[in-house]
């Protein structure tokens, strides 16, 4: 069993720091892992993309090109708009609704319509999507990091915390165990800020639910490795 996930933003929304946080979860948790990225030139403020496949026994070739996958963490309305076609059936949207969709500088969102009011809590940003084959969740990750814990740059693990609060893709304090393997020791003073960053998307989700659609056929998963890694 393979799952593909997308973690998509911009430069300094801690993306690169997401996409190897799953795939040192799925170690941990006795899966076995691709993380593979892509950055603009510009470290800050470009385009920031990772892919992680997870699933147990060998994988396949990485899905690095226009391939469809199982789930997506978009967190800027560009991301949405390269991403949100290649998600499968039964698959897994989270978007950091903090990102208003007039943000966009890419050309139209390919299978979303057109921008309804400003969204409320555990509603659609971006007007209604016609992906009703998937599942939609919605976070405020923007505004919970400011206001909730004052750090900007533990956005994306808010995101990534109601991810797999909503996917069960490897279970929440595994992936805060993995922190330490995923940002590196100079910076290990961070990593309790970043796991209440986990803690507060996965809480957001307990208390708010899927924003909508009740597809989410690929997700939750249980994946039973072949055998332990070495």
């Amino acid at each position: 069993m393979e799952r593909q996930v997308i973690v998509s933003g911009v430069g300094g929304q801690g993306i690169q720091v997401a996409g190897q946080l799953l795939g040192h979860a799925a170690g941990l948790d006795h899966k076995r892992a691709f993380y593979y990225s892509s950055m603009d030139g510009s470290q800050r403020g470009g385009a920031s993309d990772c892919i992680v496949a997870i699933g147990t026994g060998a994988l396949r070739a990485a899905p690095i090109i226009e391939q469809s996958i199982s789930a997506a963490v978009l967190m800027h309305p560009n991301s949405l708009a390269k991403f949100v076609a290649r998600i499968k059936p039964g698959g897994l949207l989270v978007y950091n609704s903090s990102k208003p969709p007039d943000a966009i500088t890419a050309l139209p969102l390919a299978g979303v319509a057109p921008a309804s009011a400003t969204a409320r809590a555990g509603q659609s940003p971006v007007g209604q999507p016609r992906r009703d084959d998937v599942a939609l969740l919605y976070i405020p990750a923007d505004e919970l990091a400011y206001k909730e814990l004052g750090n900007p740059l533990v956005v994306t693990l808010i995101a990534v915390g109601g991810f797999l609060e909503a996917s069960g893709l490897v279970p929440l304090d595994t992936a805060k165990e993995a922190l330490y393997k995923a940002i590196r020791p100079a910076r290990h003073k961070h990593v309790p800020l970043s796991q209440k960053a986990l803690d507060l998307g996965a809480a957001w989700v307990r208390e708010h639910g899927l924003s909508q659609g009740n597809k989410l056929t690929l997700f939750p998963v249980r994946m039973e490795p072949e055998r332990l890694m070495v």
